[in-house]
């Protein structure tokens, strides 16, 4: 009969493509390969998500971001703990897309990027966001209502005054 599930199923196809890219490798035998699979798919998920970034970063704000951004993902507690090996959750694919939702939102001083390229990395930023709220809705719905109240924030302080008379 099994047990409900409660839980979505984008992290369980992660561990089964761990466990098919092992078996692949090894010839070991599904059961084994799974077992394998626990013990890398989030460590492995760590040092994609730190790789990943760190090349975005550089791409979009320097060597030196990207050094700190690396640095601070590799090593700052309790979010390099997420990645513990043999222990997978569904809250550590959905820590690396709220990492991915939140980076294209930081373009936005950018210089030389075009209005449709930041409209796309919002849409892209966006779409991961939901992925990641699919995921761990509990642990992902501070981000979205963040980065609303900072979007409101930024209105309210950037903008123009319009009341004041320009004819005195």
């Amino acid at each position: 009969q099994g047990r409900n599930v409660v839980s979505a199923s984008p992290y369980r196809w992660w561990l089964a493509l761990v466990a098919v890219v092992h078996s692949t490798f090894t010839g070991d035998p599904a059961g084994v390969s799974v077992e394998r699979a626990a013990l890398f798919a989030d460590p492995l998920l760590h040092i994609m998500l730190v790789i990943g970034t760190a090349f975005y970063v550089a791409r979009r704000f320097g060597l030196l971001a990207s050094a700190l951004t690396s640095l601070s993902l590799a090593m700052l507690f309790p979010f390099a703990g997420t990645f513990m090996p043999g222990q997978p959750r569904n809250d550590v694919l959905a820590a690396v897309l709220a990492v991915w939702s939140l980076l294209p939102l930081l373009t936005i001083g950018s210089d030389g990027l075009g209005k449709d390229q930041l409209n796309r990395s919002y849409l892209i930023g966006g779409v991961i966001g939901g992925f990641a709220l699919w995921l761990e809705p509990r642990g992902m719905v501070p981000i979205p209502a963040g980065v609303a109240v900072a979007g409101l924030a930024v209105t309210f302080l950037t903008r123009k005054d319009t009341t004041a008379d320009d004819n005195v």
